[in-house]
């Protein structure tokens, strides 16, 4: 199950400590999602927001840096 524009907010465990599942955000509100074989957590780049991108790369490396912006023109 692949969730997009979705913010992991916390994990639960059961009464073992074993994390059983995990406390989702998306624009409909909060959800609570239940595992049965496992978590598994992914995060997207940052290379599609110019700001992140010069914040993070050093400014000698920015004028050779990657940005997928949208075009902005013809």
């Amino acid at each position: 199950d692949i969730r997009y524009n979705t913010a992991g907010v916390q994990l639960t465990r059961d009464g073992s400590g074993r994390v059983d599942g995990i406390v989702a955000k998306d624009a409909d509100g909060y959800y609570a999602i239940k595992a049965s074989k496992g978590v598994l957590l992914s995060t997207g780049g940052y290379e599609a927001n110019p700001g992140m991108v010069e914040a993070f790369i050093k400014p000698e490396e920015y004028q050779n840096a990657c940005v997928y912006a949208p075009c902005l023109g013809p």
